[in-house]
């Protein structure tokens, strides 16, 4: 199946579920953002990044115009989601949010110099995400001195989760940052464990505070319309385990195959 692209080409709007906003801001975001990514991708893939990008003389673009190009739709993508928590910047909430803007930013330009094989992976360099949002240009290391931090702090609140998750997102779709080199990989699947753990712990520390609970409305496609019901903690703790790693993977499945306002009720 094929990566999702966006229906509006020149258009690109946050999608974000206001009635999720408050609990799975981070993580709708992150979703729109790499659905958009994915578009770019594809777009690649099928040989059409030009005119995707609605670029005249389509065969003979510059690979610096390409990169000029992905990188303000993409810069315009997170600018317009850094615009939403303007109002609560100075909080906890709006740090949050600028933390997860960069896990996005370091992600888009991971896949655009190392994963994507197209002609302005040279010319990247010169319009990095990263350099254009938060002025600096060390996401190999500063991502998982981040990442390191928030679970250091050990904070359970839900935007801590929220925030771990879409780190956590951000490595299964490929950041290795680092990392990358094959010496780093033990320590990268040990980063991504902790996260991990620190994502599910929620379930079976509180009963009523699910991990993606949006998952438990909205059944899969393909599966019968039924929701799952909620399990008591202290009669079923061993599946909560099972259960978290479902929710992380079904969400990072939707993500890569799915609109995200599939799963959302958008």
């Amino acid at each position: 199946m094929r990566e999702p692209e966006l229906r509006a080409q020149h258009a690109i709007e946050p999608r974000v579920d206001r009635q999720a906003e408050p609990e799975f801001r981070l993580v709708a975001q992150f979703a729109d953002f790499y659905e958009e990514v994915a578009s770019i991708k594809r777009a690649q893939n099928e040989a059409r990044l030009p005119a995707y990008l609605g670029l005249e003389g389509a065969a003979s673009s510059s690979a610096d115009e390409l990169a000029r190009r992905v990188s303000a739709r993409l810069l315009e993508l997170l600018r317009r989601q850094e615009r939403l928590c303007l109002a609560d910047s100075a909080s906890e909430a709006g740090q949050l949010q600028r933390k997860a803007l960069y896990v996005m930013a370091a992600l888009a330009d991971e896949i655009l110099i190392f994963e994507l094989p197209w002609p302005a992976r040279d010319a990247w360099l010169a319009v990095l995400l990263e350099q254009s949002m938060f002025d600096s240009s060390n996401a190999g290391s500063r991502f998982f001195a981040m990442a390191q931090q928030l679970l250091h702090d050990n904070i359970r609140s839900r935007l801590h989760i929220d925030l771990a998750a879409v780190f956590l997102l951000a490595m299964e779709l490929g950041f290795k940052g680092s990392l990358r080199a094959r010496q780093g990989q033990t320590e990268l699947a040990a980063m991504r464990q902790r996260l991990y753990q620190f994502v599910t712990a929620s379930a079976t520390g509180d009963a009523a505070v699910h991990a993606f609970a949006e998952a438990y409305d909205y059944p899969l496609q393909g599966m019968r319309d039924e929701r799952l019901a909620p399990v008591s903690p202290w009669r079923n703790l061993g599946l909560y385990g099972l259960l978290g790693y479902v929710l992380v993977s079904a969400v990072v499945w939707l993500v890569l195959m799915y609109p995200f306002e599939r799963y959302m009720g958008a």
